[in-house]
């Protein structure tokens, strides 16, 4: 998922809100710190991440469960993995 700059948006305004109607200053930099940090997390826990990894095989056998793929390794051959994900 892309992320939304305007959902973070809408959390850091928050915060700001909740720290300024806080009954002290001490309870509003609380407040402020810890609901920005949250935000921000959301924010980054939210990217999906996108990977491919290329690399080159010099031997060895192939374990690829894939019908008829499996067996020795010609060297050299390209290697190519591929997975998707979120940051955690």
């Amino acid at each position: 998922m892309a992320l939304d700059k305007n959902k973070l948006a809408e959390n850091l305004k928050l915060a700001h809100i909740l720290a300024f109607n806080a009954p002290t200053t001490i309870e509003g930099q609380q407040l402020l710190a810890e609901n920005m940090s949250i935000a921000i997390y959301e924010y980054l826990i939210a990217a999906q991440v996108d990977t491919i990894v290329t690399g080159e095989a010099n031997g060895g056998t192939n374990s690829s469960t894939a019908v008829g793929s499996t067996g020795p390794i010609t060297s050299p051959v390209t290697v190519l993995g591929q997975g998707i994900g979120t940051l955690s």
